[in-house]
């Protein structure tokens, strides 16, 4: 009796907007000097880039505008998720590894703090206070740890105990980082592509997490 499964599925689930409807977010993976230009490497996770676009350099917040796209040294007139580019701006900018192209028409800010939810499976202890590396997309970037806000139990996912003092091998918890380098980050609710991270410990990674908020 009653609707089926998949009529019910139409009337209640809201697919996800296409990458190429969402903002622009393009992560610069590495920036070249060829022939007296700088071509800055890059892919495109949402959005599109068109020629003559002008985008936000985040996180130094510089504006500029994107004089040329080109794949395998073949000229774009745009670009869309999943392609690897190489752009050109208008004027040289200071770009590094990590950074992120976004709409100038954005009022994006920097990152100053981050709360993620991770799970470490490695050879790492955390703590309030603690240093850490952090890999987000191509930026690698150092971290401090503010506060661990949940220790969670890893199976049945109920809070254990809050403002703890430490996480460590097998643990899952809710933790507050402030980044000491420049960064821009997202909510992996919003872009996923810049919203999950790993830590670096002294063996490799040593913890994974998604980004759940942050200022």
């Amino acid at each position: 009796d009653g609707r089926t499964l998949l009529e019910v599925l139409d009337e209640t689930v809201i697919p996800p907007k296409p990458l190429s409807e969402k903002p622009l977010r393009c992560v610069v993976q590495d920036v070249y000097n060829l022939k007296g230009k700088t071509v800055i490497v890059c892919r495109v996770e949402t959005g599109t880039l068109k020629i003559g676009e002008r985008v936000v350099i985040m996180p130094t917040k510089e504006k500029r505008r994107v004089k040329r796209i080109e794949a395998s040294s073949i000229e774009m007139r745009h670009a869309v998720p999943g392609d690897p580019i190489g752009i050109v701006l208008d004027n040289p900018a200071d770009l590094k590894r990590g950074y992120v192209l976004a709409s100038s028409e954005e009022n994006l800010k920097p990152t100053e703090e981050f709360t993620a939810e991770l799970i470490i499976f490695g050879d790492l202890t955390l703590k309030p206070h603690s240093q850490v590396r952090i890999r987000i997309g191509t930026a690698t970037i150092n971290c401090t740890v503010e506060r661990i806000l949940e220790k969670i139990n890893p199976v049945s996912l109920i809070v254990m105990s809050e403002n703890t003092e430490s996480l460590s091998n097998g643990e899952v918890g809710k933790v507050m980082f402030r980044p000491n380098d420049p960064v821009y980050v997202e909510r992996y609710s919003d872009f996923p592509q810049l919203g999950r991270f790993v830590i670096i410990g002294k063996r490799g990674t040593a913890a994974a997490g998604i980004i759940l908020d942050k200022k």
